[in-house]
C-alpha cells in the first residue's frame, strides 16, 4: 500500500510538471531563436537556473532536452525548491582598453606616510591639488568643499577583485561585516570580511588582473596622496567573478545577488556581453526594485547599441544606467558605444587610476572607467540626502545631465528639488 501511495505521488508531481510546461512555457523553454552573436558567446553544454529559494546554479548537459530532464529530476528530488527561470550560460568581457605601457607611473606606498604634500607626479592627467582632471570635469571638488564625500554609501564592484595590500589607497574604505571566518553575519559566506571571490569560492584575497582595483580607485580610494576617487568616504565591497578579461554569466549573477545581500546600495558592472539570457534581466530588475542602483558600461567597440545590442547595456530597466565615455575635450570618445541605450556620459579617455600593483596610471581608457565615475557621483549626491529612494537619485542624474554629461552640482541641486517636493523628510 505504501509503494502504491508513493507511485501515485510521483505520478501527481509528473502531471504537475507537464501542466507547468504546457501552461507556462516561459518558465521552462529556452531561447531557441538565438542571434548569431549570441551563439558565438554561448558556452556549449552549460545552462543557468535560479530556484525559488533564490539559489543560482550552473548545470552541464548534453543538449536542451537533457538539461530540461535534469531540471525536472532535481524538482522531483527536492519538492520544496522549484525552477524560477532558466537560460544558457554566456561569456562576458570587461569594458577596458589595453594601452601602451607608460613611463609616467608613480608608486604608492603601502602605508600612508606622514607627509603634508604628495611626492611629485607627472602633471598630465591632474589639475591643481593633485586632482584628476576627470573629477574636476565632473565638478566633484565643489561638493567635497561642502563636506559631501559619499559618507554612508556602499558600492559593490563586481570585477576581478581588489589588491588588499594597497593600504594607502583603500585603508578604511572596505565595507566590512565583521565576518572573520565563522560566518558571524550568517550570510553563508564564511570569512567574507573583505568581500568574496566566486572564482575560488572563498574570501577575497587579491585582484587577479588589476581591473577591479582600477574601478575601486575611481569610486572610493583615499585622498591622502592623490585625488582619484569621486566619493572618498564611501565604502566598497569588492567581489571577484572572474580572474581574466572574460567571465561567465553564472558567476556574475551569483556575485550580483551576493552584493545586494551584503548591503550594496550601488553596484558597478564594468563589463558586457552578447548574452540573450533573460536571467540577467530578471535578476537586475528584481534587485533594482529594492532601492539599489546599477551602473553598467556601454562597451568599447564604437557600435550603435540600437542596432547592435550589448547586455546589460541595452536593457531598459528602471534602476539600471548605461554609461558611455567622453574625453578631455568633452567629446564622445571614439571607442565608446553609443545610441539611445546610453543614458549618461562621463570621462573615460586618459583617466588616472590606481592599477593593480599600486601605481598611478594616468593614461587609462575605457567605458569601464566612466561607469565607476558615474556611480561615484551618484554616491556623492545620495550621501547628501541619505533618505532619498534610489529612483529619485536616478531621476536627478538623468534630468540634470546636459547632453547626457554629468555635473555634480547640477545633480545635487536637482535631487534637492525632488526631495523638497516629496513627502520624504530631508
Amino acid at each position: 500500500m505504501r509503494g502504491k501511495t508513493t507511485i501515485l505521488r510521483l505520478v501527481g508531481v509528473l502531471g504537475l510538471i507537464i501542466i507547468l510546461v504546457s501552461c507556462a512555457p516561459s518558465k521552462y523553454e529556452l531561447e531557441n531563436q538565438l542571434s548569431q552573436n549570441c551563439k558565438t558567446t554561448q558556452l556549449a553544454g552549460e545552462y543557468i537556473v535560479q530556484w525559488t529559494s533564490g539559489k543560482i546554479e550552473k548545470i552541464k548537459a548534453e543538449d536542451d532536452v537533457d538539461f530540461l530532464n535534469r531540471v525536472q529530476q532535481k524538482e522531483l528530488l527536492n519538492q520544496t525548491d522549484f525552477l524560477k527561470w532558466s537560460g544558457r550560460n554566456f561569456i562576458l568581457k570587461s569594458s577596458s582598453l589595453k594601452h601602451k605601457a607608460s613611463t609616467n607611473l608613480v608608486a604608492l606606498p603601502k602605508n600612508i606616510p606622514d607627509m603634508d604634500t604628495p611626492p611629485p607626479v607627472n602633471s598630465f592627467g591632474f589639475t591643481k591639488n593633485n586632482t584628476s582632471w576627470a573629477l574636476a570635469q565632473l565638478g566633484a571638488p565643489e561638493l567635497w568643499d561642502k563636506n559631501i564625500l559619499g559618507q554612508g554609501r556602499v558600492s559593490a564592484i563586481i570585477d576581478t577583485g581588489l589588491n588588499l595590500e594597497l593600504k594607502s589607497a583603500f585603508e578604511g574604505r572596505i565595507h566590512e561585516n565583521g565576518d572573520l571566518g565563522q560566518d558571524e553575519d550568517q550570510n553563508g559566506f564564511k570569512g567574507d570580511q573583505n568581500g568574496w571571490d566566486f572564482t575560488t569560492h572563498s574570501p577575497l584575497q587579491k585582484d587577479w588582473l588589476g581591473h577591479g582595483t582600477n574601478i575601486a580607485s575611481l569610486i572610493a580610494s583615499n585622498h591622502k596622496l592623490y585625488k582619484i576617487s569621486v566619493a572618498p568616504e564611501s565604502k566598497i565591497i569588492p567581489v571577484a567573478y572572474t580572474q581574466s578579461e572574460t567571465g561567465t554569466l553564472d558567476q556574475a549573477l551569483k556575485a550580483i545577488n551576493y552584493s545586494y545581500k551584503r548591503g550594496a546600495q550601488l553596484i558597478n558592472l564594468s563589463w558586457s556581453g552578447e548574452s540573450c539570457s533573460r536571467g540577467l534581466e530578471l535578476t537586475l530588475k528584481s534587485i533594482a526594485q529594492k532601492n539599489v542602483l546599477f551602473f553598467t558600461s556601454s562597451g568599447n567597440e564604437g557600435l550603435d547599441l540600437d542596432s547592435t545590442p550589448r547586455f546589460p547595456a541595452s536593457l531598459k530597466i528602471p534602476g539600471l544606467l548605461t554609461i558611455g565615455s567622453i574625453n578631455q575635450k568633452d567629446k564622445v570618445a571614439a571607442f565608446s558605444n553609443f545610441g539611445l541605450s546610453v543614458d549618461l556620459l562621463a570621462p573615460g579617455d586618459r583617466v588616472p587610476v590606481i592599477n593593480g600593483t599600486g601605481l598611478v596610471a594616468p593614461f587609462s581608457r575605457g567605458t569601464s572607467l566612466s561607469t565607476p565615475l558615474s556611480l561615484g557621483l551618484a554616491a556623492l549626491i545620495w550621501s547628501a540626502f541619505p533618505g532619498a529612494p534610489s529612483h529619485m537619485v536616478e531621476q536627478a542624474l538623468l534630468e540634470s545631465a546636459r547632453n547626457k554629461r554629468l555635473q555634480a552640482t547640477d545633480a545635487l541641486t536637482r535631487l534637492n528639488e525632488l526631495m523638497i517636493h516629496s513627502d520624504i523628510n530631508l
